[in-house]
Order: C-alpha cells, then sequence, then structure tokens
C-alpha cells in the first residue's frame, strides 16, 4: 500500500511538473506570438504606405510630360532679364493708348532668380493725366499686360488741376 501511495504521489508530481512547464511555455509563447503579431501588424501597414507611394510615384510619372509642357508655359510667360530693356516702350505705348504723359526708370539692383521664384527688378513710374486715364493706364500695366509681369507696390495719386498725377513704384518679374 505504501509503495502504491509513493506511486500515485510520483506520478501526481510528475504530472504537476509537466503541467507548470507547459504552462510557462505557453506564457512564453504568447507572449512571443503577440510581439510577433504586433510586428506583422507594423509590417503590413509600412507595406501598404509603399504601394500606395508607389502607386502615387506612377501616377507622378504618367502626368511629368504634360507637367513639363506646363513649366516650360510658364517659364515663357516670364521675360529674360535682357527683354527687359522693352519695358520703357511697352510703357510708352500703353501711355500714348490712355493719353497719359509718363516717365519711367528702374530703382535698385535687380534681385536674380533663385530655385523657382523669379527674379525682379524694382522700378518708378511718374504719370500725368486725367483720372479716368491713370487709373485705366495702371489697371491695363499691371492686370492686363500680357508680355511683363508686373507688381505695383505702391500708387499715390494726387489732383493737380485739372489733371491728375500718380506715382507709382512696383516690380517687373523675369527668368
Amino acid at each position: 500500500m505504501q509503495n502504491v501511495r509513493r506511486t500515485v504521489w510520483l506520478n501526481i508530481g510528475f504530472i504537476a511538473l509537466i503541467s507548470i512547464v507547459f504552462g510557462v511555455a505557453l506564457y512564453f509563447m504568447d507572449r512571443e506570438f503577440l510581439f510577433r503579431a504586433g510586428s506583422v501588424y507594423a509590417d503590413r501597414s509600412i507595406i501598404q504606405g509603399q504601394a500606395w507611394s508607389v502607386g502615387m510615384l506612377a501616377v507622378l510619372k504618367q502626368a511629368a510630360p504634360e507637367a513639363k509642357r506646363y513649366e516650360e508655359r510658364l517659364r515663357l510667360l516670364l521675360p529674360a532679364k535682357d527683354e527687359l530693356l522693352d519695358f520703357p516702350r511697352r510703357l510708352d505705348g500703353v501711355s500714348r493708348a490712355h493719353q497719359v504723359s509718363q516717365t519711367f526708370s528702374f530703382r535698385g539692383n535687380a534681385v536674380s532668380p533663385q530655385g523657382n521664384e523669379p527674379g525682379y527688378i524694382g522700378f518708378t513710374i511718374d504719370a500725368v493725366g486725367s483720372y479716368t486715364n491713370v487709373v485705366n493706364f495702371f489697371r491695363e500695366l499691371e492686370v492686363k499686360s500680357t508680355r511683363f509681369l508686373v507688381s505695383i507696390d505702391s500708387l499715390d495719386i494726387s489732383r493737380s488741376d485739372p489733371q491728375y498725377r500718380a506715382r507709382a513704384e512696383g516690380k517687373v518679374f523675369f527668368r
């Protein structure tokens, strides 16, 4: 009987030991499984992001020739720096069309183009004429001019009987 009891306790101890070892192994395997599942999830997110990036790259490569054409057209909208010598002649034509007498001068040094930013040079215009003609002169100069891109930074108009005097400072842009 004593022998049977001993065998039973040994078997119970052996089963308990195996259960504990199995439980510890399951615990560590579960932690490893959760770690790997998180890693797989993170890798899957990265792969989805890269797939989206590859898709966008394909779209951009497909649109590149069209963008190049637009870039060339936009580049042609800005005159070269040497072509700014024609700007005073353009002003003379516009002032005659609007019956405005004007004097023009470039001011300061030109700021060279940098990267995608165009270069520019400042100018000053003094104009004399009727109010409507002076306003139309500057409107055409800044808004309707197709050959030169002009920005008027300040415009002062004052009455000088019977006409109006205007002094404008601005920039003309070049490539």
